[in-house]
């Protein structure tokens, strides 16, 4: 290796890790979000979510970080929530694709909004998750949004 040009390899593989902590540390300090979402009690920042993951050791929290891509792709989802806070309606490029009733995902009225604002990152980012979504709606349905819009199959 030349002398002035530098290796940047065990850098980058640091600064790319996610950071984690063990749910189990953290969890009284934690409010859910949605689904596998959740961030710190103390903290009202968008970008401060983390997801929960099961790992060989036990579940950990680890940190969600968005990225360009995923910012261009959240421009395609977008979520609304009704007048009482209770439905959050998610929309795929302007098009209805479902309706999701919040105390069935056992999430308080309260957090409609913060719903509505994380739901379109996660599904842009999070490929199982919008397979999942996509898989509850019925076949005729599932079928039109995806002849309509085939790079939702990926």
């Amino acid at each position: 290796m030349d002398k002035y040009s530098v290796d940047f390899t065990s850098l980058n593989n640091d600064l790319s890790r996610p950071k984690y902590y063990k749910y189990s540390d953290v969890k009284e300090k934690l409010v859910k979000v949605a689904f596998d979402v959740v961030r710190f009690m103390d903290s009202e920042d968008i970008d401060g979510l983390w997801q929960v993951q099961k790992t060989d050791d036990g579940e950990v929290i680890v940190a969600m970080y968005e990225t360009e891509p995923v910012k261009a792709a959240k421009a395609s989802w977008d979520a609304l929530s009704d007048k009482t806070g209770s439905t959050v309606n998610v929309f795929y490029k302007g098009t209805p694709v479902t309706k999701i009733a919040l105390a069935s995902a056992g999430i308080p009225r309260n957090d409609a909004g913060l719903v509505c604002e994380t739901l379109p990152r996660k599904l842009a980012s999070d490929s199982s998750f919008r397979k999942s979504m996509l898989n509850e709606l019925s076949e005729k349905d599932r079928l039109a949004l995806l002849s309509e819009y085939p790079e939702l199959r990926e």
